[in-house]
């Protein structure tokens, strides 16, 4: 190799190593502003209500059976939110439990008075929405959080993914990159981060990382494969990754676990799914 050839090949390495730097920089988790995102994401809790027969209805005769947490994702300033379909299934009722019972029964329970005593309804599906202001975020209680009611408006018939309305406005929207199957294989074993409110440990942050260049697909739909801490109360929840400031690119959705909890293999809607589903629901509202 000649002087000046090698020269320019140590030009080329410099020029790559350099840009290689920039990208692992760009792609690292270290400077996302997590609390930014808390703003967008909300708890969702899918609820059965009834006041006995024959009685004078009252907050103190309401009967109110109450599910998991889930998650999900404002998509709109005026109060579209993004969750799995499964998060708001309303042909069971909710069985009581424990995380249930740790609830703040006092807010739900006056909220729920409230919202049947203003419809005239004796029982009932509900599906609740709890936000907070920025500056209680960190204080991880609901009973400083704004109870919200939820219509469900759309359901996917090929994934598992529902779109929810709430009144109000001025809510804080997360955009969904289309991530797609050539995306999925250029990112795999890249640093990724999920939020939601797993054993309603209210926004938890877990590292992913994509673990398979393939789609799956277990007739819920088409699913990318993630390496990391998924549990109950994370699904609906949206899939980050680190670049620009943290990309919204899925959404959590499944495990594969005998136990019912995380043993690091999840899977999530890739965000190419998500913006499909989307579309087709606004082009349904519009025409309705």
């Amino acid at each position: 190799m000649t002087k000046s050839a090698g020269h320019l090949f140590f030009c080329f390495w410099l020029a790559w190593s350099f840009r290689a730097q920039a990208q692992f920089l760009e792609s690292s988790c270290d400077n996302i502003d997590y609390l930014e995102k808390y703003e967008s994401i909300v708890v969702i809790q899918h609820i059965y209500a009834e006041f006995p027969k024959g009685s004078v209805p009252s907050l103190y005769n309401l009967r109110v059976l109450a599910g998991g947490f889930g998650t999900g994702s404002f998509i709109s300033k005026n109060g579209y939110i993004i969750t799995n379909k499964h998060v708001v299934d309303t042909s069971v009722i909710p069985k009581v439990t424990e995380q249930a019972l740790d609830f703040n029964n006092d807010l739900l329970g006056s909220f729920i008075d409230r919202v049947m005593q203003k419809t005239k309804t004796e029982k009932g599906f509900f599906t609740l929405v709890y936000t907070w202001d920025q500056v209680e975020l960190h204080q991880n209680d609901l009973s400083k959080a704004r109870p919200l009611l939820a219509k469900k408006v759309a359901t996917a018939s090929d994934a598992d993914l529902a779109l929810l309305k709430v009144e109000g406005s001025d809510f804080r929207p997360l955009r969904f990159k289309s991530f797609g199957r050539d995306d999925i294989k250029t990112a795999l074993g890249e640093e990724l981060f999920a939020v939601g409110h797993p054993f309603q440990l209210f926004y938890t942050q877990s590292e992913q990382k994509l673990s398979s260049p393939l789609i799956r697909d277990f007739g819920d739909g088409k699913l990318m494969q993630i390496d990391g801490s998924i549990n109950p109360g994370n699904s609906g929840g949206p899939l980050f990754n680190c670049l620009n400031g943290g990309e919204a690119i899925g959404i959590n959705t499944m495990i594969l676990s005998r136990s019912g909890e995380s043993n690091g293999l999840g899977f999530a809607i890739p965000g190419y799914i998500v913006n499909g589903f989307l579309r087709a629901a606004v082009r349904k509202l519009e025409s309705d």
